[in-house]
């Protein structure tokens, strides 16, 4: 490929050459003398490869005409250079510039970009960017954006409002420096209400409005008076000292009434057997002597029935021939009642001998056979004793169980006999 190309290059260069001499050794043709010749002109101009043409002829005589072939020009070659871009292919051409020959032709292939990275970083404020581009044209790719990283702020000076004036805080961004100032609005007044003095039954109160916050005070009021709280105490009489019901106020103490509730007296019944005809039914002591009179006693009445007192004490016996409201006392009551009342005697010292007898025999079955210490083998002796221990004990359940149930019976009818005696009211 070099050797053709070597040959072609000496062909062209040879032709060359002769053009260059054939062009300064060329002669015109030797004119005739006599005539009146113009100047040569040109006819037809050379060109690269073919001759041109030039002329001359006598101004007197125009149709003498003298022609003279002017040589070919030859190739003027020159180099034209097409530089490669990143994208596209570039070359390199040697032609004739006067003419369309070429002599070569050379393709430069294309450079491809290259590719520089340009980076700005962001800011609390603005965005920053990653730009990739060619330093040789105006290709570009696709920009990354970096967001904007914000204000990292922190408190760095500050003031608290009051009640009635506004604060402040200014923050600072640890990145940039940048400063904000905020006002912090004053949040007004919170009123609360606080009692200063509680009000009584006899003197009034106050309370203040203020503020929980500062020592602004925004009302003093006056609180009225409470009521009076009135309840009743009461002080049961005895049989020889008053009561008392006093009504007073639960709250300042102030006594509205007091009534005196005057001593009961002794009641005493001489139906009963042995030394309780002596005892007062309703305090229980004992008269060191006791004057007794028929206690009078009507089926179905509730009145508390008039016994004989003794003397200085309660209520005495009316005498013979004084007037009373005291009903007619019926004899076969108070013998019926009389009757109830020993009954309900032999019956309960009946019933506490038996269960006096029903323990100790229990006792003496227990202690006649004592329980044998546990040898480690069987023993008949002593399966025979526990056996027989627990048959006692459980015939022991079972004769008890009738006379604790009599007990309970008698009980009920001595309390009812009693009650039936004095008319309901026994205390």
């Amino acid at each position: 490929m070099k050797a053709k190309f070597a040959i072609l290059f000496s062909i062209i260069a040879t032709v060359v050459a002769v053009s260059c001499l054939s062009a300064v050794y060329a002669e015109r043709p030797e004119l005739e003398p006599g005539h009146n010749w113009a100047d040569w002109y040109t006819v037809t101009e050379p060109t690269c490869t073919q001759e041109g043409m030039e002329q001359t002829h006598c101004e007197v005589h125009p149709d003498l005409i003298v022609e003279s072939p002017l040589p070919a020009l030859g190739h003027d070659l020159v180099t034209t250079r097409t530089e490669p871009t990143c994208t596209t292919d570039g070359s390199e051409v040697v032609h004739c510039s006067r003419c369309d020959y070429v002599e070569s032709e050379k393709v430069l292939p294309a450079t491809g970009h290259s590719l520089v990275t340009t980076s700005v970083g962001a800011t609390c404020t603005t965005d920053g960017f990653v730009l990739v581009r060619c330093s040789d044209c105006d290709y570009t790719e696709p920009m990354v954006i970096l967001p904007a990283t914000g204000h990292e702020m922190s408190v760095t000076a500050a003031q608290a409002p009051t009640c009635t004036a506004d604060g402040w805080q200014t923050a600072s961004c640890a990145q940039c420096g940048h400063t904000e100032t905020t006002v912090l609005p004053a949040p007004g007044h919170d009123l609360v209400t606080t009692v200063t003095q509680q009000p009584t039954c006899t003197t009034p109160g106050s309370e203040r409005v203020h503020c929980a916050h500062c020592d602004h005070v925004e009302a003093e009021r006056t609180l009225p008076m409470l009521e009076h709280s009135y309840a009743a105490a009461v002080t049961e009489p005895g049989c020889e000292t008053d009561g008392s019901r006093v009504t007073a106020c639960s709250l300042c103490g102030q006594v509205k009434e007091t009534v005196v509730l005057p001593a009961l007296g002794h009641i005493y019944d001489h139906t009963l057997p042995g030394g309780n005809a002596n005892i007062c039914l309703r305090c229980h002591t004992a008269a060191e002597e006791v004057q007794y009179a028929p206690v009078p006693f009507v089926s179905g009445s509730t009145d508390t029935p008039t016994g004989g007192t003794p003397a200085g004490g309660a209520q005495a016996a009316p005498s013979a021939g004084e007037g009373t409201d005291t009903p007619h006392v019926d004899s076969a009551m108070t013998a019926q009642n009389a009757a109830i009342a020993e009954e309900v005697s032999d019956l309960t010292e009946s019933l506490s001998l038996r269960l006096q007898m029903l323990s100790s025999h229990i006792s003496t079955n227990l202690a006649a056979a004592p329980p044998a210490p546990f040898s480690g083998g069987f023993n008949l002796l002593d399966a025979v004793l526990g056996a027989l221990s627990a048959v006692v004990v459980a015939v022991g359940g079972v004769i008890l169980y009738p006379y604790v149930t009599l007990f309970q019976w008698v009980n009920t009818r001595k309390k009812a006999a009693i009650k039936n005696i004095f008319g309901g009211k026994l205390k």
